[in-house]
């Protein structure tokens, strides 16, 4: 167990894996993922709730050795879906980083349409918004201002969204949060909630910063992924032979 422990945390996906205290309380795994710890909490913790329930007729030393099996199995197929799902973010940020290349009257028309087809290609996300920063983009703002999609004065702060369970173009709500936090670096958001559709769900936010020619950061894509995507990784490793296994 110490072994194992030792190699996740230097594989950077679990910092501590504490499987001693199943007293009253469930096991506490703490992850690093990229710079956010919440998304894999979420996974694993739901899956140590449901192991440890079903340990109150096996033997504990049993129930550590299959939760140890499932937080590595997890973490590593988290880590494949945080690259799918950073690499939308990242792939609409190296388009968007070229825009000076293109003409000033159609950069944004044509960026909210990237983010509509690659929306409505993937039912897993629930949002794909970006945010700039103030007079980058072009200087086109009096032509936009109030429209849906910007600031009352233009600013453009696009988001595609299915929280209202159709598609639709709105301006993202959080964006002054975002210019004053947004770095050059990718980020994993810790999951936050809202409402869709009336019901209350969990999102986490996957950014990528857009860099233009100069090195300069003029915005930022994010991506909205509901929590909810990721319950398949509860069901495929609890069937698997390994787990199954260690759980004898």
């Amino acid at each position: 167990m110490e072994n194992l422990r030792e190699s996740l945390s230097q594989k950077g996906i679990i910092a501590v894996l504490e499987l001693d205290a199943v007293g009253d309380a469930v096991p506490v795994i703490r992850a690093l993922l990229s710079g956010g710890i919440s998304i894999l909490v979420v996974v694993v913790s739901t899956v140590l709730v449901i192991m440890l329930n079903i340990a109150s007729n096996m033997q504990i030393a049993s129930a550590k050795k299959g939760t140890a099996f499932l937080a590595e199995y997890i973490a590593v197929d988290i880590q494949r879906r945080y690259e799918v799902y950073m690499g939308i973010a990242r792939n609409l940020a190296t388009i968007m980083s070229q825009y000076e290349t293109v003409e000033p009257e159609i950069r944004r028309e044509r960026y909210i349409a990237n983010m509509t087809y690659l929306l409505n290609s993937n039912d897993r996300l629930v949002g794909i918004f970006s945010v700039w920063r103030p007079d980058t983009i072009d200087d086109l703002n009096d032509q936009f201002a109030g429209q849906p999609g910007y600031t009352d004065d233009g600013q453009f702060i696009p988001w595609v969204s299915r929280t209202g369970g159709t598609t639709e173009l709105l301006a993202y709500p959080d964006y002054q949060v975002v210019l004053s936090t947004m770095t050059n670096q990718e980020y994993l958001s810790d999951p936050w909630s809202i409402t869709i559709t009336g019901n209350n769900t969990n999102l986490v936010n996957f950014r990528a910063p857009i860099i233009n020619s100069r090195n300069q950061l003029v915005g930022i894509v994010g991506v909205n992924v509901n929590t909810a995507a990721l319950q398949p990784i509860i069901e495929s490793v609890i069937n698997m032979p390994e787990v199954t296994e260690a759980m004898v």
